[in-house]
């Protein structure tokens, strides 16, 4: 099998992943997050706040009250990102997408290492021993 083929056949991998439901769920929920107005604000604010630590922290005599105040802004706004109904499907479809793609990219890992691929068994998100060495993907 040639080269083109092998890419030709990843391709089609491409194009069944996005018509899985993982993927378009996880796409449609993507957009709702980019859509939503207050969420956007919310993380906008979080973003600036994280930039306005960072420069305090850069300071040679950072002002600790001011390190404190930003600390506490950015752990409420960081609470309101992730208890937002619609960040927590965005999160929730993600990590299922990510599951789907790390058992994909393991099976690949396996096969690439001379395994059967109609043998290989793929491990559970559970069974994740946290060891990067023995994953062919995250979960």
């Amino acid at each position: 099998m040639e080269n083109t083929e092998i890419l030709n056949l990843a391709r089609e991998i491409g194009v069944a992943i996005q018509r899985s439901d993982e993927y378009i769920a996880y796409r449609m929920n993507e957009q709702k997050v980019e859509c939503s107005k207050e969420l956007q604000s919310t993380i906008e604010k979080f973003n600036s706040k994280k930039a306005e630590i960072n420069a305090e922290l850069s300071k040679e005599n950072a002002d600790q009250k001011k390190m404190d105040e930003l600390n506490s802004e950015i752990s409420e706004l960081y609470r309101k990102i992730t208890n937002d109904e619609t960040m927590k499907k965005f999160n929730e479809t993600k990590s299922i997408f990510d599951e789907m793609l790390g058992k994909i990219s393991y099976l690949i890992s396996e096969c690439a290492k001379g395994e059967d691929p109609y043998k290989v068994e793929i491990p559970d998100a559970e069974s994740c021993t946290g060891s990067c060495s023995t994953c062919g993907g995250c979960h």
